[in-house]
């Protein structure tokens, strides 16, 4: 019974953290459609998306530290109950400054879940069923980066873009239910630290130079897939991109081999041939501008992305020791907070001068992983 509860409650960890996911692009469609109902431009919409992922990652370095506390139980369940609240919301927004407001109160609750469900990996499953999770986990937050557009599309053509929040909000409801349901209670830590005390303990984590080399590298991870995703809607936007999209999702199932990769050429071998990987995609996205040609290459771009992820969660877990829970507490609000800043460069700048950020990022990436120490 044990183990047929941890299987349910991995796959629904794995679920509920895409469709949690699948709101920090949800609105990328929608851009258009809010931006003519409103009056304003796109980029003042497209902030809306900045305003979810900042209080989005604020959320995420306090509610890991919260669930030490309060058990993991109880913040998923109270999450996802919130979250039903402040996305039904975002339907009744009348304006941006309304949708700014809103967004970032989505952000802010359903950052209960990401950190939350990477702890729950390390307390209900034995080390190798664990590597297994954490990878599903990424792989649906990056399947998030189409699927949540995909959604949104179909819902706001079907209706209008206030109908895509209700449709969320109806899905975190059925999800309350289910967490009440599926989720074990997991024990709750004994020495309770004042939240102050516990946050001064995280930044003490960057003393750990081997740390510091990976929290220099996890905000360029999720902006790497954000901003070129959003470029490449902005590149093709009269164009019917969404099967093209989906072409580059088939690089996420690397990332199922995570495990296998780790054991055979070990951690810091599998995160250098990760950047390698990403490099060598960025560069060949300069050869050639078509539509085609970039769904090709990006299925590497997403498979780089997608390996690199769950390699230095555990390079994380593995450097940080028993302060494990909170670094990777740090790890996601670092994560969240790179994404932050993908929709506002995708605005701004043009493809190819956003293809020379990542191909510095990755170039930097390469330069800082050869500093870390295993």
């Amino acid at each position: 019974m044990g183990k047929q509860r941890n299987l349910f409650s991995g796959v629904f960890l794995v679920f509920t953290g895409m469709i949690v996911a699948c709101n920090i692009y949800s609105l990328i469609p929608l851009y258009g459609e809010i931006s003519k109902e409103f009056n304003r431009g796109v980029v003042e919409v497209a902030l809306g998306s900045t305003f979810f992922s900042i209080f989005y990652a604020c959320g995420l370095l306090l509610f890991g530290p919260v669930s030490d506390r309060v058990g993991r139980k109880t913040i998923v369940s109270a999450g996802l109950l919130i979250s039903t609240i402040s996305t039904s919301l975002l339907s009744f927004s009348e304006n941006l400054t309304m949708l700014y407001i809103f967004r970032g109160l989505q952000g802010f609750s359903l950052a209960t879940f990401a950190p939350v469900a990477f702890a729950y990996c390390f307390e209900i499953f034995c080390e190798r069923q664990r590597t297994f999770w954490i990878a599903l986990i990424n792989a649906g937050f990056l399947v998030a980066g189409i699927v949540g557009q995909l959604l949104s599309n179909m819902l706001s053509t079907a209706v209008n873009w206030k109908f895509v929040y209700i449709i969320y909000a109806l899905i975190y409801i059925i999800l309350f239910i289910f967490a009440l349901v599926i989720l074990p209670r997991t024990n709750i830590a004994k020495n309770k630290l004042a939240l102050r005390e516990t946050i001064i303990q995280m930044l003490k984590l960057f003393k750990n130079k081997n740390l510091l080399y990976c929290y220099l590298i996890v905000p360029t991870l999720l902006f790497s897939f954000v901003t070129f995703y959003e470029t490449f809607s902005y590149r093709f936007i009269n164009e019917d991109i969404y099967f093209f999209r989906i072409i580059g999702l088939t690089g996420v199932i690397l990332s199922i081999f995570t495990k296998k990769i780790i054991d055979n050429y070990s951690l810091k071998n599998t995160f250098i041939f990760s950047i390698c990987l990403g490099l060598i995609s960025t560069l060949l996205l300069f050869i050639r501008s078509s539509l085609v040609w970039i769904s090709i290459i990006s299925i590497l771009l997403v498979a780089a992305i997608s390996l690199l992820i769950p390699t230095i969660i555990h390079l994380i877990g593995t450097y940080s020791g028993n302060e494990r829970g909170k670094a990777l507490s740090l790890y996601s609000f670092l994560l969240l907070l790179g994404a932050s800043a993908g929709p506002v460069i995708a605005a701004i700048f043009p493809y190819t001068f956003v293809l020379f950020i990542l191909l510095s990022i990755f170039i930097i990436n390469g330069i800082i992983t050869i500093q870390l120490r295993l």
